[in-house]
């Protein structure tokens, strides 16, 4: 067995033994956009126009909160970018992380469209309680090259 193969074979196997989180986000619903839904838009100065428009919103569901959005690209030159900043973006609630990764909001083919896209729901497993309040979105850090 050569180095290729023997490379190969423990990669399978890690992979059967340590099953990795390539397996998409748990969408739990879709809703319709409605005027509930907040901004998180992303814009670039200089250069550099346009970037995303989001709609989030924050839902419980069987006393357990859930995230909603939804976005549109409105720079394809910046969609690699943005999309990191997706996948590091957290949700707080009262200053405390409870969601991490926000790439699974649902895609607009255009921002034209944006309130005609269902936005898809992900639980956070956190239980509403009266202290669930303030809640915020964080994008994570974003590199764009023009």
């Amino acid at each position: 067995m050569d180095f290729r193969h023997r490379c190969s074979a423990a990669l399978i196997a890690c992979t059967l033994v340590f099953p990795t989180q390539l397996v998409a986000q748990e969408i739990s619903r879709t809703v319709p956009i409605d005027d509930g839904f907040a901004n998180a838009d992303v814009s670039f100065t200089g250069g550099v126009a346009g970037g995303y428009e989001a709609r989030w919103k924050v839902i419980q569901v069987n006393g357990i909160i859930e995230v909603c959005g939804a976005g549109a690209f409105t720079n394809i030159q910046l969609r690699d970018g943005v999309k990191r900043g997706l996948k590091r973006g957290q949700i707080y609630m009262n200053g405390k992380v409870i969601l991490e990764d926000l790439s699974f909001f649902a895609d607009a083919k255009r921002a034209s469209k944006l309130k005609a896209t269902p936005a898809n729901c992900r639980s956070t497993g956190v239980k509403v309680t009266p202290q669930s309040t303030n809640f915020s979105l964080r994008y994570g850090k974003m590199t764009v090259r023009n």
